[in-house]
């Protein structure tokens, strides 16, 4: 069961990371390589996994 839920999990990251590139991709002009690297940023800052800095990224851009 635990290895489903981490399956489960690391998918569910990777649809996320890939949204929050194409979200900073498309608002901010960026290409994948530097959007990504935006995205790890705010992970290492933050202190977070990367994916769930990306669900906060789309989070906040529901907001806006």
């Amino acid at each position: 069961r635990r290895e489903l839920a981490d399956a489960r999990q690391r998918l569910a990251d990777r649809r996320d990371i890939k949204k929050a590139k194409g979200l900073l991709m498309q608002r901010g002009g960026l290409d994948e390589n530097t959007a990504f690297e935006k995205l790890r940023n705010l992970a290492m800052h933050r202190n977070l996994r990367l994916g769930d800095a990306a669900r906060s990224l789309l989070a906040a851009a529901e907001l806006l």
